[in-house]
């Protein structure tokens, strides 16, 4: 997904990126003014940690930043890994989109639910794998 590969090769535009190359855009995050970076964007911001504090009792581990950029690396790569690295990926998309929509329409960021953009992210995904199973 786009979001994987811009996370590990550093191209996400964020404040941070963004105001590298234009000097009118802010590297400042609207919700808490600390520095707009790919960590502070899709885990560290005030506006995103309940929602990983939400993934992490619902899978019953403790998220971490290294967790969505490598995802959980196991030998034997079991259905559970392989879910937990989904649904990893699916929450940092739709938080990327939230931002990237609510800066595309500007729109200020508390403008729009953060927490159910991603619940229907992932009920989404989760319908499509229930389709995909079936056939």
């Amino acid at each position: 997904m786009y979001v994987l590969n811009g996370l590990l090769h550093n191209i996400i535009p964020t404040g941070y990126n963004l105001s590298k190359w234009n000097y009118n855009i802010s590297d400042r995050c609207t919700v808490c003014n600390e520095s707009e970076t790919m960590q502070h964007m899709l885990y560290g911001c005030a506006r995103v940690k309940d929602m990983w504090h939400l993934v992490s009792q619902s899978l019953n581990v403790v998220t971490e930043w290294k967790h969505l950029v490598c995802g959980y690396i196991m030998y034997d790569l079991s259905d559970k890994i392989n879910l937990f690295n989904l649904l990893y990926t699916v929450v940092m998309y739709a938080i990327f989109k939230h931002n990237s929509n609510s800066k595309f329409e500007n729109l200020p960021y508390e403008a729009i639910d953060i927490n159910n953009i991603v619940k229907k992210n992932v009920c989404y995904y989760r319908n499509v794998l229930l389709c995909q199973k079936k056939n």
